[in-house]
């Protein structure tokens, strides 16, 4: 009996915390890892000139200039 109450004490009080650190740790790398990796590149080149006139593109004191969802760097 006493063993057991030992052994139990054991795990739940040292054994896992320091897993679920070590696992929490082990997220957080991976999420930064997928992160670098599946985040785009920076553009190179600068923006292109809004056309003026398009009013899509024209800011009003209402609204903000429309700015494409994805920037796409051609090759």
């Amino acid at each position: 009996v006493v063993g057991g109450l030992l052994v139990s004490t054991l795990l739940s009080l040292v054994f896992v915390p320091a897993v679920y650190t070590i696992m929490d740790d082990v997220a957080r790398g991976t999420s930064w890892l997928m992160h670098k990796i599946l985040n785009p590149n920076k553009v190179d080149e600068p923006e292109p000139a809004v056309a003026f006139g398009h009013p899509a593109l024209v800011a009003d004191a209402d609204r903000p200039v429309a700015k494409p969802a994805l920037q796409i760097a051609a090759e």
